[in-house]
């Protein structure tokens, strides 16, 4: 970047600064609108000469590199690296916010871990309210926030952390900003055991749309479900939503590692479609897990585990649930770890080794008491107790 040609062109700078303003916009209004404004940045930086609205028409067209249009996440990832350093030319914190919010909030959330990605928005989150840039600290708070759930924190901590940024956004009236950190703070205190579905009104998207907004309302409905045990509830969701969606790669991940675990789960029978789908995520997972063994590794060996079992493969099954305890736990993953031990445990139950199932479900319950989830440690006791009553 020392030799690049710097923009000094009043009328091509207003212009940048007024589709960085667009694309903000875009994102939540129309989202794929938000890529053509993206490489308009970038193709009027290379004709004109680079300014520090450059570096966010990069990042965004490195979000569209890992997304729908372009599927390339490494490629996204190597160029948003490069877009960064390219901000620190130009010496612009008052980009920074945003700049954090592209690349760890979607990019970087691909590859590297939950954890760092986290404490990068975090950072994001502290320099927006530094500088007054309220409206992307708070979106940076939420992805934060987001991070941290994925990456197994407490969630009584988390919980504490959403009261707090609500607070502030309905200091700021952030309203947009708002419903997402709602979304978050009930899949949150249902998972603790303290809250019931909510009456939340997402804008009038249906599920199968493809922006920010249906991402998070799929997400937030496998999630819920999926941990509540509503099995069906979880793959209706799951079954409904696209693909992927243009942005949210990290939503759509997730979202189909849980609706393939919960094809495993569920009381019907493992018919045609439902199968593809079980399918279709460990083959998603193992794609993702040769860009991120730490994020993803657990999950694959998890849907390999559940595949194992569903086929009578009993010693494979087993094989596969002992490296998915190992790989959660080697992430710091807790909440997984005990998903993981949980399933390993009925996987023996169906096996009649009531002994181990029992050892698995205590290790079960000290994750899940760790993680702070009321409601799975209840489920996990009354397993316990189950295996228990039979003994003789």
């Amino acid at each position: 970047f020392m030799n690049i040609k710097t923009m000094d062109s009043p009328f091509h700078c207003s212009l940048m600064q007024f589709y960085n303003q667009v694309c903000y916009i875009s994102y939540f209004v129309h989202t794929p609108m938000l890529n053509w404004f993206a490489c308009k940045l970038v193709e009027i930086s290379f004709e004109h000469g680079f300014n520090k609205y450059s570096a966010l028409g990069i990042l965004r067209y490195s979000m569209a590199l890992g997304g729908k249009i372009i599927d390339d996440e490494e490629e996204g990832y190597r160029v948003g690296k490069m877009a960064l350093k390219l901000l620190d030319r130009f010496d612009a914190p008052d980009l920074l916010p945003m700049a954090y919010l592209c690349y760890y909030g979607y990019i970087a959330a691909q590859i590297d871990p939950f954890q760092s990605c986290g404490d990068m928005l975090k950072r994001g989150f502290e320099i927006g309210l530094s500088i007054g840039d309220t409206q992307v600290a708070l979106l940076n708070g939420v992805h934060y926030i987001q991070k941290c759930f994925l990456s197994g924190t407490n969630l009584s901590i988390l919980k504490k952390e959403c009261d707090y940024q609500m607070r502030l956004i309905e200091a700021h009236s952030q309203p947009v900003t708002k419903i997402y950190l709602l979304a978050l703070q009930e899949t949150i205190s249902m998972l603790i055991g303290k809250a019931e579905p909510s009456s939340l009104k997402w804008p009038d998207e249906d599920v199968s749309e493809v922006g920010e907004f249906s991402a998070s309302k799929v997400f937030h409905g496998v999630m819920q479900n999926f941990w509540l045990g509503h099995v069906e509830r979880c793959l209706y969701y799951a079954e409904r939503s696209p693909t992927t969606f243009l942005i949210a790669q990290l939503k759509t991940t997730l979202v189909v590692f849980y609706g393939g675990l919960s094809c495993f789960r569920s009381s019907k029978k493992l018919n045609k479609k439902r199968s593809q789908l079980a399918k279709q995520a460990i083959d998603v997972l193992r794609e993702r897990g040769e860009k991120s063994l730490w994020n993803f590794q657990g999950k694959i060996h998890l849907l390999e585990a559940q595949m194992f079992s569903s086929t009578g493969k009993k010693d494979k099954a087993r094989v596969s649930f002992n490296a998915a305890i190992s790989a959660a736990k080697s992430s710091k993953f807790v909440h997984e770890q005990g998903l993981a031990c949980e399933l390993a445990a009925l996987h023996c139950l169906r096996h009649g080794d009531n002994n181990r199932a029992l050892h698995l479900f205590q290790q079960a319950q000290d994750c899940y008491t760790k993680w702070g989830s009321e409601v799975k440690v209840e489920y996990i006791k009354q397993q316990i107790k189950n295996i228990n009553a039979e003994a003789p």
